[in-house]
């Protein structure tokens, strides 16, 4: 009888250590398009209020593509080396515009121009940055230019003779 009686004090003072307090779930949300201070919600409600939030602030923040939603980067314009070491190639990775940029000490020998002109990108098409990238070649005025989203490739080279720059598609 003792050891029932210990064994039930024991358990009994275990379980009061142990207890916790029953708490309704509940937890605090700022919402910055009411103005009002923190306020408790229910957690079903939860899922709705970030969704409305975050879908007033992505909305411009966003563009689809093919199906996906990809944001928005700032990495717009990409400069290459080429194996010259006075001119590299800076690439408009939204549109596809290549220019050749040349770079000197001598303010007359600095210029930028035209490699390709043309967009590569047609208003039905996604406008989205790092679209385009550039590869080289062994040929050190050749390069590659991807697509990367549909997988296009253009076939593009520079000169330092007017004209002699240009792109070709590769089919």
């Amino acid at each position: 009888m003792k050891s029932f009686l210990f064994l039930f004090v024991f358990l009994f003072w275990n379980g009061c250590l142990f207890a916790q307090e029953i708490q309704r779930d509940s937890i605090k949300v700022d919402s910055n398009e009411s103005r009002m201070p923190l306020q408790t919600t229910e957690l079903d409600s939860i899922a709705t209020s970030i969704i409305n939030s975050t879908s007033t602030i992505d909305a411009e923040k966003s563009i689809k593509v093919h199906g996906e939603v990809l944001a928005k980067s700032t990495n717009r314009y990409k400069i290459y080396p080429t194996s010259n070491m006075y001119n590299f190639l800076k690439l408009d990775t939204k549109m596809g515009y290549i220019y050749r940029i040349q770079w000197s000490y001598d303010n007359n020998k600095r210029y930028e121009t035209y490699v390709n002109y043309k967009s590569l990108v047609g208003d039905e098409d996604d406008w989205v940055n790092d679209r385009f990238e550039i590869y080289p070649t062994t040929n050190i005025y050749s390069f590659l230019l991807l697509d990367k989203i549909d997988g296009r490739v253009w076939h593009c080279y520079w000169s330092f003779e007017s004209g002699g720059n240009g792109i070709q598609r590769i089919y």
